[in-house]
């Protein structure tokens, strides 16, 4: 149980590492194309694509380029930021309207519909799982985040204490239970 536990928060970090391993990219975009890199925490990004479309405060997408919902903007390639997508662009464009969603599902990022100024945050972003902001800067992100806690291994439990002047552990070997505040 405590080996399926320490999977459970470890194989995505594992899985990353690989796909990372596998590359050939060297953390460079490549080309004069925007970039977009998305993180997610579980490694997986197949099915995972970018809706993207003109408007008429923002129009830079090459016109070729604006994609049906159901066949969103594949990514390119992967690096240590995670899947990258390579946006086309009008000659002069600096702003694309865009959507992060899977394929398949109608699982989409929060945040709905959005837009990248390219003059404002440059042409390499950052979008991480389930952040709603894109940065300029590669963002952090940690299987363990919005966790209350995690089984590190037989000893060790790790969680966010909060200023309690006393706490409780309650378990069951085999799992299966409830906490009742009433006894």
């Amino acid at each position: 149980m405590k080996i399926r536990k320490l999977a459970h928060y470890t194989m995505p970090l594992i899985v990353a590492a690989a796909l990372v391993g596998c590359s050939d990219n060297d953390n460079d975009s490549g080309g004069d194309e925007p970039t977009m890199n998305y993180l997610r925490k579980d490694a997986t990004y197949e099915g995972w694509g970018l809706h993207l479309w003109n408007t008429s405060d923002c129009d830079g997408l090459d016109e070729s380029y604006v994609a049906k919902w159901e066949e969103p903007l594949a990514f390119d390639s992967f690096n240590d930021d995670g899947a990258i997508y390579k946006i086309p662009m009008k000659e002069g464009g600096t702003c694309v309207n865009y959507k992060m969603h899977k394929f398949e599902g109608g699982e989409e990022e929060p945040g709905g519909d959005r837009q990248w100024d390219m003059s404002a945050l440059g042409t390499t972003v950052y979008l991480a799982q389930g952040k709603t902001e894109l940065s300029a800067t590669p963002v952090p992100l940690s299987v363990y985040e919005g966790l209350k806690g995690a089984l590190i291994d037989g000893g060790t439990v790790a969680w966010a204490v909060g200023d309690a002047d006393s706490y409780e552990m309650h378990f069951l070997a085999e799992g299966g239970f409830a906490v009742n505040d009433e006894t």
